[in-house]
């Protein structure tokens, strides 16, 4: 049996109403994601006290403190802490 044209144009209606409906969830979630970046750049990199800039203060502390063959040093040595570029 073939759908009739009345069906398939409210099928269509639906479809469509359906996908707007999911495309303006996905725009939603994606204007949240990208204020959460935002958030978390800022704590990371960008204030005068980030994360980076304390994390890197301290590897030098203890790098002063205990010396590098300490194994306090050695332990934090491993780390990596970036700055990202803008």
């Amino acid at each position: 049996m073939l759908p009739t044209n009345r069906s398939c144009k409210y099928y269509h209606s639906s479809l469509h109403n359906e996908m707007k409906t999911l495309n303006a969830a996905v725009v939603t979630a994606a204007s949240a994601l990208s204020n959460a970046r935002i958030a978390r750049n800022e704590i990371l990199y960008k204030e005068t006290s980030s994360l980076v800039d304390i994390s890197v203060d301290v590897k030098t502390y203890i790098k002063s403190a205990f010396g590098t063959s300490s194994p306090q040093y050695k332990q934090l040595s491993r780390l990596e802490f970036n700055a990202v570029k803008s």
